[in-house]
């Protein structure tokens, strides 16, 4: 599973229309048919709430206080 590894270097700037677009992509994912057994699965997962959490923090803008 080589990948890219200019893919490494946009890592560090992640834009968030493309965090985005990967968490609507993956809302909109099947879970019922993910083998969660997978260690790749649990590593996407994992990935995700990472991802996810990285975006609240970069992201989202903290005008949710009102």
């Amino acid at each position: 599973m080589a990948h890219d590894p200019k893919m490494h270097a946009e890592k560090d700037q992640m834009n968030c229309e493309k965090m985005e677009k990967h968490m609507q992509m993956m809302g909109k994912m099947d879970h019922s048919k993910m083998d969660m057994k997978d260690p790749a699965m649990k590593a996407m997962m994992t990935n995700m709430s990472k991802m996810k959490a990285m975006y609240q923090k970069h992201c989202v803008t903290s005008k949710s206080d009102s």
